[in-house]
């Protein structure tokens, strides 16, 4: 498999991630009922996961790295948030697997960096 080839797979399954993703935490977020405003903690807690996370999902599809970044840096603060608050890491396989396509931007962003890379010696 040549990097032009791999650099379209990494593309494809980050995207796809990506839809299934945002259609998962969307259909969390949204499903739930009306619980009442959060205080100045939920808030922020919910600007870091869900809203980084899906905004990054978003923006991987045009600026791979950024997304990748921004979604990977969303999740890791809003663990951190978590851990300050005394509330611990997020458990389960549910978060680390919603955030997975958010490692793939990054992958084919570095991919896609290298076949440019290749590109530029060979002239």
């Amino acid at each position: 498999m040549n990097r032009s080839s791999l650099h379209r797979w990494m593309r494809n399954l980050a995207r796809v991630g990506s839809v299934l993703s945002l259609a998962t935490i969307l259909l969390f977020s949204f499903g739930i009922g009306h619980q009442g405003w959060p205080g100045w903690k939920g808030l922020l807690s919910l600007m870091l996961f869900p809203f980084g996370v899906l905004i990054g999902l978003v923006w991987g599809w045009k600026r791979e790295a950024l997304g990748g970044g921004l979604v990977l840096t969303s999740f890791m603060l809003y663990g951190s948030w978590r851990w300050f608050l005394g509330l611990g890491w997020p458990k389960g396989w549910v978060f680390p697997l919603l955030v997975l396509p958010g490692l793939f931007f990054l992958l084919s962003a570095w991919l896609g960096f290298q076949k440019k890379l290749c590109r530029e010696e060979q002239t």
